[in-house]
C-alpha cells in the first residue's frame, strides 16, 4: 500500500512504541509474525527492537536474536538505550523493505500480544548525525508451512555439489483453515472444498481465467498431486493420498494462491 507506521530518528532522546490493539490467542500449528521494515537507524547507538506480552500488556519483554526465523537483529544496542542493557536490535541502513519472520511456537497456549519499540540517544556532537528512522507495514500472524529444498549440480566428471535454501527452508503463507475457502485469482471468484477432504478436492471458479495449474504438495515440497486446467470446475482425487496437512496451490500466469490443505482418512 501507500502508507506505513514511521517513526524519525531525531538528534532527541525518545522511546516510542507501537502496539498491535488486541492479543492474538496461539492455539495451534506453527505461529509465525511477519511485518516488512526499512530503516536507517544511527548504527549501535539508537536501535529498534520487538517486545512481547502474554498478560494483556502489562509486563514486556524483548524478542531475543534466536527466535527469528529470517532478517533478525542488526546487533548489540549501546547500554542505556531504551533503559536497558544487552539488548540486540534493528540498526544501520536497511532502505528496501524486507521480511523479517519470528517463531512464535514458543507463546502457543498463550494471548499474545506484541509491539515495536525504537529507541534514540541524546545527541551532544556539534554535528548530530540524524537519519531517517524506521518504518514498519503490513503485519501478520499466521500459521506457517515450511520445507527445506536443496539443489545439486554434478559435473561431466561426476562430481556433484549440493546447497540448501537459506535459514527457514521455502516459507508458505497460510492462513487459517476453513471447511471452504472463497478466494480471488485473477479477478475471478474461485471457491476450494471441501476442506478437509476424503476421496476429492473441488476447484470452482466464477469465470474464465484461461489456464490454470493445480498443485498438492506434502509439507516437504514434494509435489503429490497436479493437473492443468482452464475448466470453471476441476477436481483432484485425493484418495490415495496418506491422511495429514498438505498444500494446495492455485497458479495463473500472474497470480498465485496457496492454502492448507488437510487429507483425511477414509471410513
Amino acid at each position: 500500500g501507500s502508507f506505513a507506521w514511521y517513526v524519525p530518528n531525531s538528534e532527541n532522546e525518545q522511546d516510542q512504541s507501537l502496539q498491535l490493539l488486541r492479543a492474538v490467542p496461539l492455539t495451534n500449528g506453527t505461529p509465525v509474525l511477519r511485518f516488512y521494515h526499512s530503516f536507517d537507524i544511527e548504527p549501535g547507538l539508537d536501535g529498534a527492537i520487538l517486545e512481547t506480552a502474554t498478560d494483556g500488556g502489562f509486563s514486556w519483554d524483548p524478542l531475543t536474536e534466536d527466535v527469528f526465523i529470517r532478517q533478525g537483529y542488526t546487533g548489540r544496542i549501546a547500554p542505556g538505550t531504551l533503559g536497558e542493557s544487552d539488548l540486540d536490535g534493528f540498526w544501520g541502513g536497511q532502505p528496501d523493505f524486507q521480511a523479517s519472520y519470528v517463531d512464535l511456537t514458543a507463546f502457543q497456549g498463550e494471548d499474545f500480544s506484541v509491539r515495536f519499540r525504537f529507541g534514540a540517544n541524546q545527541e551532544t556532537s556539534q554535528n548530530p548525525l540524524v537519519t531517517e528512522g524506521w518504518y514498519v507495514d503490513d503485519v501478520a500472524i499466521f500459521d506457517m508451512i515450511n520445507y527445506q529444498s536443496e539443489a545439486c549440480v554434478t559435473t561431466a566428471e561426476g562430481d556433484q555439489a549440493c546447497a540448501e535454501a537459506r535459514r527457514g527452508g521455502t516459507i508458505v503463507e497460510v492462513e487459517e483453515l476453513t471447511t471452504s475457502i472463497e478466494e480471488h485469482v485473477a479477478n475471478a471468484e474461485i471457491s476450494i472444498f471441501p476442506n478437509p477432504a476424503i476421496s476429492r478436492i473441488n476447484v470452482q471458479l466464477s469465470e474464465d481465467i484461461g489456464n490454470y495449474h493445480l498443485e498438492i504438495l506434502s509439507i516437504d515440497g514434494r509435489t503429490m498431486l497436479q493437473r492443468t486446467s482452464r475448466d470453471l470446475r476441476s477436481s483432484l482425487d485425493v484418495s490415495a493420498l496418506p491422511a495429514g496437512i498438505y498444500v494446495l496451490s492455485i497458479e495463473t500466469e500472474t497470480d498465485r494462491l496457496v492454502r492448507r490443505l488437510v487429507i483425511e482418512a477414509g471410513k
